[in-house]
């Protein structure tokens, strides 16, 4: 699996294998995806529309990243929720698989 892609290729990546990017819904589950990945970087599956910030599933987020940019892709910059520029291909991405 590719480590390195921008979002919508990861969002690609992971629907290729029946999953989808990971979303992080509540704390804990948040809490976990960060220590699965190591103090890494990586893209999850939020957006930003028309102001809304939601999860792919379209559930509103309850905690709302860093907006440090203009950007309306959600990823974990150094351990925090944070927006992000969609079509940089350094950033590593989780899937959620669904049994």
């Amino acid at each position: 699996m590719p480590d390195h892609l921008n979002w919508a290729n990861s969002k690609e990546n992971c629907e290729s294998f029946g999953w989808k990017l990971a979303s992080a819904e509540s704390s804990s589950l948040l809490n976990r995806t960060n220590t699965l990945m190591q103090g890494n970087d990586f893209w999850l599956g939020a957006t930003k529309e028309s102001g809304v910030w939601r999860w792919l599933s379209g559930v509103p987020m309850s905690t709302l990243p860093i907006e440090d940019h203009i950007d309306t892709c959600l990823l974990i910059w150094r351990g925090r929720l944070d927006d992000g520029n969609c079509v940089n291909n350094w950033k590593m991405h989780v899937c959620e698989i669904s049994f």
